[in-house]
């Protein structure tokens, strides 16, 4: 929402399967702190009140980036919120984004629940101080880690631009499309995606990947 305000950013740096970096600060949102983030957190004004601002600390942590791709889980709303935010000051956080969410309900269906404590369950990955933003960080590169083996031992998927060929029939959410023609060429190219959708991306309905 656009009201809402960062209080604590966390991040690492996942390498050949080890968390070789960390990142971690509390953000000054310049008002107090709601009483239901402080249930869910922990985090209070005290603990805050000489942090860095919310400009500061987006510009530390693009310093912390550099560049390299970000993942999140549920990074639909984790990277937006992010982008939205640094617009302001002339941040971008444009480096590729993968979604340990989306890749979850790819490679492990039938999973039931696909929140970040059941994955760490689930793959037997130890979550301290969930919804703290470092710990959440490094349970979210371990599953990531996991769910790369995954892709590579199944699907010989070794980059992270391979994983954008995977099916995503096995539980990836889907949203219905109105496409239009505007011309012969586009009626034509509407015929393949149509075609496409029903002899190889039918699922119980058929489907269009975004790779289309």
């Amino acid at each position: 929402k656009r009201e809402d305000r960062l209080i604590e950013i966390g991040a690492c740096v996942l390498r050949n399967g080890e968390i070789v970096e960390e990142f971690n600060t509390f953000v000054n949102p310049g008002r107090p702190i709601s009483r239901s983030s402080v249930e869910i957190t922990g985090i209070t004004d005290d603990m805050v009140k000489d942090a860095p601002d919310t400009r500061e600390a987006l510009r530390m942590l693009d310093g912390f980036i550099k560049g390299r791709p970000l993942c999140a889980h549920n990074a639909t709303f984790d990277v937006s919120f992010l982008r939205n935010l640094g617009k302001e000051y002339g941040l971008t956080f444009d480096t590729g984004m993968l979604d340990t969410l989306a890749l979850a309900r790819m490679l492990v269906p039938g999973q039931g629940r696909y929140n970040l404590s059941a994955l760490c369950k689930h793959f037997d990955i130890r979550l301290e101080q969930a919804h703290r933003a470092v710990h959440d960080a490094m349970a979210t590169a371990r599953v990531l880690d996991r769910l790369l083996n995954i892709a590579q031992e199944e699907y010989g998927a070794k980059t992270r631009f391979a994983l954008n060929g995977l099916d995503g029939a096995n539980g990836m959410p889907s949203h219905h499309v109105i496409l239009l023609a505007q011309n012969p060429t586009g009626l034509m190219n509407l015929y393949r995606v149509v075609t496409e959708s029903h002899l190889k991306g039918f699922h119980r309905r058929p489907l269009i990947k975004k790779s289309f």
